[in-house]
């Protein structure tokens, strides 16, 4: 899941720990978000102009769309990401959508073989959420950490 969309906002409880799981969420899929803290003023205005309150929070604003208690459940299928499979047969099924697995999905599909991925959380595995895991310019790339986290080295030729 790339960022397909602009930046998105977010109103929610910093400490709440599904507020938390939806902001680690949207951090692991590069989806771009700007964090308003509920009860200071910017966040009560935005509730105020999309007709929410306290109660439905957390609160995605995406233009026009407003997902309310949303969680990564809902997110899913809200931006048609609900993952539901293209065939009725694949030729190789992969459990684990890390490194690996990943790795494996691409070197059957260049051998002609209709593949499917199956991965409970993001693909790429730990590499997708750690900034020391990635090793690969190519897997730096496709991940994002925290503006605080040390800058990940380029793999050696």
């Amino acid at each position: 899941m790339s960022p397909i969309r602009p930046t998105v906002t977010v109103v929610g409880r910093r400490l709440d720990a599904e507020h938390y799981r939806l902001r680690d969420f949207l951090t692991r899929v590069a989806q771009p978000f700007a964090w308003l803290e509920a009860g200071l003023p910017e966040a009560e205005l935005a509730l105020a102009r999309h007709g929410a309150t306290d109660g439905q929070l957390p609160l995605v604003i995406d233009g026009d769309d407003v997902i309310t208690a949303a969680t990564v459940q809902r997110l899913a299928p809200a931006w048609g990401h609900d993952g539901a499979p293209q065939r009725s047969e694949y030729d190789l099924a992969i459990v684990g959508g890390g490194p690996a697995g990943l790795a494996a999905a691409v070197y059957a599909a260049s051998d002609g073989l209709s593949t499917i991925v199956l991965e409970e959380d993001v693909p790429g595995g730990q590499a997708s959420h750690t900034s020391l895991g990635a090793a690969s310019q190519s897997n730096a790339a496709a991940t994002r950490s925290s503006s605080s986290a040390p800058a990940t080295r380029p793999a050696r030729p």
